[in-house]
């Protein structure tokens, strides 16, 4: 029996150009939006704009090759609709919430739907969800058209319709929703313990014998840097760790891991659960930050503690001016706060880390000459993605890292920086009375290293310095949340079981969530929980929408 393969000018003749092109032209449409539709749920970034231009040129160019012309062309039946629409909606929808939002949550769109929510970006949201809507109908049109001229396809696309269906990530999450309800209950808001000042007592009857606390957030320095294959760029950090103590084992957990979560986290002691759909750097768009929570800065702040903030940043990103200012600090720095004339070369985030800790020793020497015990917090800049930005002044230092990469260099730098800063401090005896916590904001992303960190045992850098505590390394197994209990004890506050807000100070023995009920259930819950989000939000039960 002879094959009845057919050349390709045999098979133009036998099906038309114009079909053949349109066919072609609507497979690749299919394989293009799909190609991008994917790629933003599994959160791929990538040149995806060049398979939606790929796709609406073959689109158009198929149209008009279909149509174009007055040659007649076969009826294909009836309008098929494929068994694999269901499927592509339901992942259209969860890309579409994925490139706004990131991870999606289920739990957040809920809320979101029972509260509502005003704010600038919402037109903006509207026309992002339509544009794949959009890509959506072109795929179930592309596979529609193939599979009506083709019976194999229509077979295969019905065979599979079922377990893509079941493997869809917005299917695979409804079953974790309802599973976690049936088999894993966990109450967050049972655990909350709410720091209020009649729950607080000074071991210190005078201001001047309380604790200053330094708080130097390190963007992106994670600890996994000290690992060998990133050489000598951690190294400022590891002399400075000996002087005190490191936490070891201070993890992230879901929605702790950007700058204002990993701050939110810290400071009181929840992670930076989302207002509905408006989630990590859109909070800018609302009045207040968490008004239900309690946190650091409120607490001191009652407690007679000066308080600021300086970061390198613009303080209008991810909402931090409005985190700061619902929560206690009266005095606040960003980029735009800073004299013109002494910012020194600016980037894409702002003002770099040498001029910032310049302007953070001038406010050190400030806040010590007054007779009021102090809460300073810093966020530097220079770490952060896509390539790190080292500050100038460190190519003065000799033992900056020989790194050809800009990131190594940046932490590098960072480090010491603050090792300069700290050393220039002590020798005008301004650290006195101070605990010093260093800190990164979140473990890194989105730059040159994160292929190398993520094939490693990652985890959070925290250090003391000036405590009672003897140095030494300290074996934990938390998250960022038990850092907010941690810092109010090093202030000289003893506190009820150790525990504020959702976390435990990891100076006790006492048992972290992390610790009681894992990593994958604690993030679970956190996802799936709308009843701390209300009272954080201060929606619902008799509480004013802020």
């Amino acid at each position: 029996m002879k094959s009845k393969k057919l050349t390709m000018d045999q098979l133009i003749n036998a099906h038309g150009l114009r079909k053949v092109i349109f066919w072609l032209f609507a497979l690749t449409l299919l394989i293009g939006i799909s190609t991008h539709i994917v790629r933003t749920v599994i959160n791929i970034k990538g040149n995806t704009v060049h398979a939606i231009f790929i796709g609406f040129l073959a689109w158009l160019l198929a149209f008009f090759f279909r149509f174009g012309f007055n040659n007649t062309h076969p009826k294909s039946g009836k309008i098929y609709w494929p068994r694999l629409s269901i499927p592509i909606i339901l992942t259209v929808f969860w890309a579409a919430n994925n490139d706004l939002f990131g991870l999606f949550d289920v739990s957040a769109a809920i809320f979101h739907l029972q509260n509502g929510v005003e704010y600038k970006g919402l037109q903006g949201d509207i026309f992002t969800f339509w544009i794949y809507l959009t890509l959506g109908a072109f795929a179930i049109a592309s596979l529609s058209y193939l599979a009506r001229r083709d019976i194999r396809l229509k077979k295969i696309e019905t065979f599979m319709a079922l377990p893509l269906l079941l493997i869809n990530p917005v299917t695979l999450y409804a079953f974790d929703r309802i599973s976690s309800q049936i088999w894993e209950p966990i109450d967050l808001t049972a655990h909350y313990v709410e720091s209020k000042p009649q729950y607080i007592q000074s071991k210190a009857l005078a201001d001047n014998a309380r604790k200053n606390l330094l708080l130097i957030y390190v963007e992106s320095v994670e600890d996994t840097f000290r690992h060998e294959s990133f050489g000598d760029a951690f190294d400022p950090f590891r002399r400075i760790e000996r002087r005190g103590v490191r936490l070891n084992g201070v993890h992230e957990v879901q929605d702790t891991g950007w700058t204002i979560a990993g701050i939110t986290a810290s400071q009181c002691g929840v992670p930076a659960l989302s207002y509905g759909l408006i989630r990590k750097n859109r909070m800018s768009s609302l009045e207040s930050f968490l008004p239900g929570a309690h946190c650091l800065g409120t607490v001191l702040s009652g407690q007679g503690y000066e308080t600021v903030f300086m970061g390198g940043g613009d303080l209008a990103f991810a909402g931090k001016r409005r985190f700061f200012n619902t929560h206690g600090y009266k005095e606040i720095w960003g980029t735009s706060d800073y004299p013109k004339q002494a910012q020194g070369p600016l980037v894409k985030w702002g003002i770099l880390d040498d001029v910032l800790f310049d302007f953070a020793f001038e406010k050190l020497r400030e806040l010590e000459s007054k007779d009021k015990p102090y809460l300073f917090s810093m966020l530097t800049l220079s770490a952060h993605g896509p390539a790190g930005f080292p500050a100038p002044r460190c190519e003065n230092y000799t033992e900056l890292t020989q790194h050809e990469d800009t990131v190594l260099k940046a932490v590098s730098c960072t480090g010491l920086l603050i090792e300069h800063f700290l050393e220039k401090a002590e020798e005008e005896g301004l650290l006195k009375d101070t605990v010093i916590v260093i800190l990164n904001d979140h473990l890194g992303h989105k730059h040159t290293q994160k292929k190398n960190l993520k094939a490693l045992n990652r985890q959070n850098f925290t250090t003391i310095l000036n405590s009672e505590l003897s140095p030494a390394i300290r074996d934990v197994n938390g998250s960022m949340i038990d850092m907010y209990p941690t810092l109010l004890e090093l202030t000289g506050l003893t506190l009820p079981e150790n525990r504020q807000g959702l976390g435990v100070s990891l100076l006790s023995s006492e048992p972290s969530l992390l610790s009681q009920y894992g990593l994958k259930s604690l993030n679970k819950a956190i996802t799936l929980d709308n009843k701390l989000r209300a009272k954080l939000w201060a929606i619902g039960d008799g509480v004013s929408k802020p």
